[in-house]
């Protein structure tokens, strides 16, 4: 999705929240690193992961899946959303699986640009198969 895209959703009046929870992947990605316990990150929000990753090299540091999730059904969780964001940090051939435990409208925005930048290098890494 291009940024004129996004702009297009959101005059619709779609949230990027919603639009980012609405995905629904065919398979689950794992969450931890088999080879090792220290490549999970955990953040308790979007912003301060936004904050570490947002300027980062995305070829050492490719997004290639992302999960937004409501974190409850009812009580105090209700309405409230957790994200998962994995990265492939491929000059070190590191899977690095990220939890984030709040995700919050204003965050979903921000990522959503962050993500459609990751978006953009994959489609040039399977450039060939699309022509």
């Amino acid at each position: 999705m291009s940024t004129e895209e996004t702009k297009t959703n959101a005059a619709d009046g779609q949230s990027a929240l919603k639009r980012l929870v609405s995905c629904e992947h065919p398979y689950y990605c794992s969450d931890s690193n088999y080879f090792s316990n220290e490549a999970n990150e955990r953040y308790e929000t979007m912003t301060e992961f936004l904050d570490d990753f947002e300027d980062a090299d995305i070829d050492m540091n490719l997004v290639f899946r992302w999960d937004i999730s409501p974190r409850g059904e009812s009580g105090a969780d209700a309405d409230r959303y957790s994200a998962e964001v994995f990265m492939m940090l491929q000059r070190k051939g590191i899977f690095k699986p990220i939890y984030i435990a709040h995700v919050n409208e204003k965050e979903a925005e921000r990522f959503e640009r962050y993500a459609l930048k990751h978006y953009e290098v994959l489609q040039k890494l399977w450039a060939p198969l699309s022509s």
